[in-house]
């Protein structure tokens, strides 16, 4: 039996195929481009604090980074001081 494909049955497949999906489904409610750019802009201005807090937190580990790598230099020379002075023991 051999199926017969007209324009209302095709429409019908293509519908119930693209309801599977997920993301296919016709969103009735959907804004316009236009509402959507204004939504946007409005929740990348009110993101800025978080971006100064982030630069702030940023400086701050970058000051204990660089405060860090002093003390392990300080270090390091102690280190190579006592390996000096206790070089003769070795062997």
């Amino acid at each position: 039996m051999t199926r017969i494909t007209t324009a209302p049955t095709y429409r019908k497949l293509r519908s119930s195929r693209a309801s599977r999906g997920k993301n296919n489904k016709k969103k009735y409610n959907k804004p316009s481009k236009s509402h959507r750019r204004k939504h946007f802009k409005k929740m990348s201005s009110k993101a800025s604090p978080s971006k100064k807090v982030t630069q702030q937190t940023l400086e701050v580990a970058g000051e204990l980074f660089v405060t860090k790598e002093e003390e392990v230099e300080k270090l390091q020379q102690e280190i190579n001081k006592k390996n000096g002075e206790l070089g003769h023991y070795k062997e």
